[in-house]
C-alpha cells in the first residue's frame, strides 16, 4: 500500500506543472494560483472539521501554523505559475526538485543547532551547479524573460526550502487537513489582494467557458493539494522523512515525459545534466538529514 502511495505521490505532483501550464494560458497567474488555493481550502475544509472538530490548534501554534502558509503556499504558488507563463513544465519541475538543498542550509536557524555536514556541503554545492546548468541556457541570450521565469521558479524552491524545517514540529502536533485550513485561508486572502491590484480578473463567462482550464484548475485544487497533501503526510508517518523526501527525485522525470506527449517539447541538455547534479546534490544532503521534509507544492 506503502508503495502505492509513493508512486500516486510522485505522478500527482509530476503532473501539476502541465496542469499550471493550461491555467496560466486562461487565467492571470496570480489569480489561478489564487483560485487553486482558495479552492482546495474550501475542499478539505469539511473534512478537517469533521475528522478533528476538537483538535484545532490556538494562539501561538494558530499563528505558526497560517505562517507557514505564508512559505508553503502564498509565495510559492504565486512564483510558481508567474514563472510558467514563460517556462516550460519540465524545467520548473527540475528547479524545484532542488527545495532539500534549500531545506538543508535552512534547518541550522530553525530546527538543528548543528551546522550542515561536509558531505552536506559538498551535496549542497553540487546542487547549485546544477541549478547553474539549468540556467546556463537562458544566460547566453539577449533576452532574458524566461531567465526572470526560471529564477521565480528557483525564488519558490527556497520558500520550500525554508518552510520545511519549521513545518517538522508542527505536523507532529497538528493534523495535515487542518494544517492546510490554517495555511490555505491566509494564503488564499494574500494572493487575492495581490492579484486585485497587479492583475485585471477575467470575467465570469471567461473563466467558466474553457473546460480544459476548469479541468485543470480542479485537478490542481483537489488532486494535487487535498489529495496530494494528504498523501505526503500518510507517508511521512510510516516510510519517515528521507524516504518520502527522496520522490522529489522522480518529479522531473513525469514532468519530462508529459512535457514531451502533451506539449512537444524536449528540454536542452543542460537540463538534463543539471538534472542529474542536483539529484546526486540532494542525494548527498538527504542521506545525511533524517529530519528534512519535501516540497509541499
Amino acid at each position: 500500500m506503502n508503495t502505492l502511495l509513493y508512486i500516486l505521490l510522485i505522478l500527482i505532483t509530476g503532473s501539476s506543472f502541465l496542469a499550471i501550464h493550461y491555467v496560466v494560458l486562461a487565467y492571470p497567474p496570480i489569480f489561478g494560483a489564487m483560485i487553486r488555493v482558495g479552492l482546495a481550502t474550501l475542499l478539505i475544509l469539511p473534512y478537517a472539521w469533521k475528522t478533528n472538530r476538537n483538535n484545532w490548534p490556538r494562539g501561538h501554534l494558530a499563528m505558526r501554523c497560517m505562517m507557514t502558509g505564508f512559505f508553503c503556499l502564498t509565495i510559492p504558488s504565486a512564483l510558481i505559475f508567474w514563472g510558467q507563463t514563460v517556462v516550460a513544465p519540465a524545467p520548473a519541475a527540475i528547479i524545484l526538485c532542488s527545495s532539500p538543498i534549500f531545506a538543508t542550509l535552512a534547518e541550522p536557524l530553525f530546527d538543528r543547532p548543528s551546522s550542515p555536514t561536509l558531505q552536506q556541503w559538498i551535496g549542497i554545492v553540487l546542487g547549485f551547479c546544477g541549478i547553474l546548468f539549468v540556467l546556463s541556457p537562458r544566460l547566453m541570450v539577449d533576452s532574458h524573460t524566461k531567465l526572470w521565469g526560471l529564477l521565480a521558479i528557483l525564488g519558490a524552491s527556497i520558500s520550500f526550502g525554508i518552510v520545511i524545517p519549521i513545518l517538522h514540529p508542527i505536523t507532529k502536533r497538528v493534523s495535515s487537513s487542518v494544517l492546510l485550513v490554517y495555511q490555505g485561508i491566509p494564503a488564499f486572502l494574500m494572493l487575492a489582494i495581490l492579484s486585485r491590484a497587479i492583475e485585471k480578473w477575467p470575467t465570469w463567462t471567461t473563466i467558466i467557458s474553457d473546460t480544459q482550464t476548469l479541468v485543470a484548475m480542479g485537478y490542481l485544487a483537489l488532486v494535487v493539494i487535498v489529495l496530494g497533501y494528504i498523501i505526503w503526510f500518510q507517508l511521512i508517518k510510516t516510510l519517515g522523512t528521507v524516504t518520502t523526501a527522496s520522490a522529489a527525485f522522480f518529479y522531473p522525470i513525469v514532468a519530462i515525459v508529459l512535457d514531451a506527449l502533451f506539449l512537444h517539447r524536449i528540454p536542452y541538455w543542460q537540463s538534463f545534466v543539471g538534472t542529474a547534479i542536483i539529484i546526486g546534490g540532494v542525494a548527498l544532503t538527504k542521506w545525511t538529514s533524517p529530519q528534512s521534509l519535501p516540497s509541499c507544492n
